[in-house]
C-alpha cells in the first residue's frame, strides 16, 4: 500500500492487510473448486462458522465446506475453539481438504509442505525398514507411528499442521520436525516416552509419515509397495486412544465438533511446550 505526506513524496508501507476484508487461501480440491487461489469475505472479524457460511453462497462446485480443515494463522482451528474460534483481517487463513486415503495412504498439504502417511502392514519391521528408508530418502522427514494412536488420516493432516507451525515459530519439542511429530501424537513432551507410546515396535503395523519434496513421496510410495496395507485407509481403536491419553467423555462432549477425539488430540498437541 502506498500512502502520501504532505509534501506528495511517496512513502512505501509494504504490503498491508486490507480493512474489511479477511482473505482465505484455497489449498487442493477448494482451490479446484472455486477457480481460485484466494477469496476475500467482507467482515473485519467473524467465527469460523460465519466464514464457512459465507463461503457456501458463492461455492460453483460440489464441495462440502463442512469437511474442510480451516488453519488459522497455520494451526488447525479445532484448537483454538473450532466453529466458535474468531478470524479477523490479518490472519493467515487456508481451506484445506481433509484427504481420506486408501490402500496407497494418503497423500496432502499440510500448510505450505505436503504430507504423505502410508499405513504399513504388520511384520514389516519398524525401526529397521525406518532406518533404511531414511537413508534412501534423506530430503523426508520420516516418522512411524503406532497404528494404535492413529485415528486415520485426518488426524494425521491436524497433527502434522500443528508440529509444522511449532517448526515455523521455532518452538518445537525436539530439534528434528520428526520427533516433534513422534512426541504430539503420543501427547508428551518427553522423548522416551513418546517412543515407548507412540513409536513402531516389534511386528505391529504402523503409520509411516514422510513431510517433503512430492517426488520424493513419490519414490517413497513406489519403494514401500507391498508392504502398505490394503484397504481403507486404518483407524485405531477409540477406546485404546483414550485410555492411553486419559481423555474422557466430558472432554469430548465440551468440544461440540463434529470429530470431537480428532479435536482433543489436536488441541493437547497443539498446547505441548518443552
Amino acid at each position: 500500500m502506498r500512502v502520501f505526506n504532505r509534501h506528495a513524496r511517496k512513502i512505501d508501507l509494504g504490503e498491508c492487510p486490507r480493512t474489511g476484508v479477511i482473505t482465505v487461501r484455497l489449498l487442493g480440491g477448494a482451490r479446484k473448486a472455486f477457480g481460485a487461489e484466494t477469496v476475500e469475505v467482507e467482515g473485519d472479524k467473524m467465527t469460523v462458522r460465519e466464514l464457512l457460511d459465507s463461503l457456501k453462497s458463492r461455492n460453483p462446485r460440489d464441495l462440502d465446506l463442512d469437511s474442510l480443515l480451516v488453519a488459522i494463522n497455520g494451526a488447525d482451528s479445532a484448537v483454538s475453539g473450532g466453529e466458535s474460534a474468531v478470524v479477523k483481517t490479518g490472519d493467515e487463513i487456508a481451506l484445506i481438504p481433509v484427504v481420506h486415503g486408501g490402500s496407497t495412504g494418503a497423500r496432502f498439504k499440510a500448510g505450505a509442505a505436503e504430507a504423505g502417511a502410508f499405513p504399513i502392514t504388520p511384520g514389516s519391521g519398524g525401526a529397521e525398514l525406518l532406518d533404511r528408508l531414511r537413508a534412501a530418502f534423506p530430503r523426508l522427514a520420516l516418522q512411524a507411528v503406532s497404528q494404535r494412536l492413529v485415528l486415520g488420516s485426518s488426524h494425521v493432516q491436524k497433527i502434522l499442521l500443528v508440529s509444522l507451525q511449532a517448526k515455523k515459530r521455532g518452538i518445537m519439542l525436539s530439534k528434528r520436525i520428526e520427533t516433534d511429530i513422534l512426541m504430539r501424537f503420543a501427547g508428551t513432551n518427553q522423548i522416551s516416552r513418546a517412543i515407548e507410546k507412540a513409536g513402531a515396535a516389534g511386528k505391529a503395523g504402523f503409520v509411516l509419515i514422510a513431510v517433503g519434496p512430492p517426488s520424493q513421496l513419490d519414490g517413497l510410495r513406489k519403494e514401500l509397495g507391498p508392504r502398505l496395507r490394503s484397504g481403507p485407509f486404518p483407524s485405531g481403536s477409540r477406546t485404546v486412544i483414550m485410555r492411553e491419553l486419559g481423555i474422557t467423555k466430558a472432554e469430548l462432549a465440551a468440544t461440540g465438533t463434529r470429530t470431537p477425539l480428532e479435536d482433543v488430540l489436536a488441541e493437547r498437541a497443539a498446547v505441548l511446550f518443552r
